[in-house]
């Protein structure tokens, strides 16, 4: 039997054949069905395979990007840990000068005195002497996605090794006798009320503390803290160096994810910059600039200082005038003129404290007067910020590039809350 079935017209009207329909035999009409099912089906393989590539693809990248907040966390700790050692081998050597020479403090410089008593004080009350950031490994350990993004077992092992191994570092440092600082925050303070804080009795802070044999106990433990500082370090960088390869992270990859992550706004423009800029403002502190539309500015920091050996609050203004200018993402601030004032009228000398007042006073009087002296000097130099604003208009990030005693490049950040617009 050959049967014939003919095509209705709707789909002879597809074709181009409206008129009359085209006769079928059943093996071909078989053929034509079969190719239509296929075609059907190839489709629904394309659209789902093509969604399904794309969402792998983005697993592997959200995998990537997470692993990469851990390795960052990782090379941050080392990063601390080396600082550790940096600042205990500096903070030894000044308080073993210090210590050498208690009968020559006269001729001894105030920075010198200063960070030998402030290495063997704590400026805690309890004993986190040695705080660690715990951020981004609770975001690790609390995430679903470490477990289903990351398909990297031996990864999550030696990530989740490493955060025990850096709990282990730190319950050490804050529980270790070798490692707490010999003067607490307690007797520290007890210091402030019985001798205040200006220059002749930071000399009887470092005669009474000195000598004590907790303090020689703890310089002569410099050696073994530096061993296990240096050692802890370069345990977090073998772990850290594993995750990279574990994950085939890259050095570059890494640097170029540490440059994006503190990418968060947008460039600024010259009248969303004009108005006033709260950096601080509170109580004791108040720090702003106000950039105006003839592309003049003013800075100004108010701090407002209390001691216990007197009654009121000392006032430092220091102000700052000049120019700006904006190109892309970089603020320019050329300096012109500054100016240092004090205002001790609200000072009231508690009984038998006026040596340690009138010190801190004129303390500060000749501070604000070879400062403002050291800046005008420096008429029209220029400061270079990198500059970025929220969404919202309101809020704006500045960086600046600054270099440490030991010519090491680091970047410092604060942030300007906007408080009015100039008219």
């Amino acid at each position: 039997m050959n049967a014939k079935f003919k095509m209705p017209k709707f789909f002879a009207k597809q074709s181009g054949r409206a008129e009359r329909g085209r006769d079928l035999t059943v093996k071909g009409w078989m053929k034509e069905l079969l190719m239509t099912f296929l075609g059907t089906t190839i489709s629904i393989v394309l659209t789902f395979g093509t969604a399904q590539y794309f969402e792998h693809k983005q697993k592997n990248a959200d995998a990537r990007l997470l692993a990469m907040m851990v390795i960052h966390d990782m090379d941050n700790t080392v990063g601390l840990l080396r600082r550790l050692a940096k600042e205990d081998v500096d903070g030894e050597k000044d308080a073993r000068y210090v210590l050498d020479n208690l009968d020559k403090l006269d001729s001894l410089e105030y920075n010198l005195l200063s960070r030998a008593i402030n290495y063997i004080m704590s400026g805690v009350s309890s004993q986190q002497q040695y705080p660690f950031d715990e951020a981004s490994e609770k975001v690790f350990l609390s995430s679903q996605d470490s477990w289903k993004n990351i398909d990297n077992p031996a990864f999550i092992d030696a990530v989740q090794d490493f955060y025990v191994f850096r709990h282990s570092i730190f319950y050490a440092l804050n529980s270790s006798w070798r490692f707490r600082k010999p003067i607490s925050n307690e007797a520290e303070y007890e210091t402030m009320l019985k001798f205040g804080d200006s220059r002749p009795d930071y000399q009887d802070q470092i005669k009474e503390y000195m000598p004590r044999r907790e303090v020689v106990v703890f310089l002569d433990g410099k050696s073994l803290r530096q061993h296990y500082l240096n050692l802890w370090a370069e345990e977090c960088e073998i772990k850290s160096n594993s995750c990279k390869f574990a994950m085939g992270i890259t050095d570059k990859e890494l640097d170029e994810y540490v440059k994006t992550r503190h990418v968060t706004g947008q460039n600024v423009k010259e009248h969303e910059l004009v108005g006033r800029w709260m950096i601080i403002d509170t109580a004791n502190k108040k720090d702003f600039f106000e950039f105006k539309a003839d592309h003049t500015f003013t800075s100004q920091y108010i701090g407002y200082e209390s001691e216990p050996y007197f009654n009121g609050r000392h006032v430092m203004v220091n102000t700052r005038k000049g120019s700006w200018e904006l190109h892309s993402d970089s603020l320019f601030v050329v300096i012109k003129e500054a100016k240092y004032e004090t205002d001790a009228s609200n000072v009231t000398t508690k009984p038998g404290m006026e040596k340690q007042t009138n010190y801190f006073v004129e303390d500060y009087k000749t501070w604000a007067k070879d400062e403002e002296k050291k800046e005008n000097e420096r008429s029209g130099y220029t400061k270079k910020y990198a500059v970025s604003i929220d969404k919202s208009g309101t809020k704006i990030e500045m960086v600046q590039v600054k270099t440490d005693n030991e010519g090491k490049v680091y970047n410092e950040k604060f942030y300007m809350t906007k408080e009015y617009e100039n008219r």
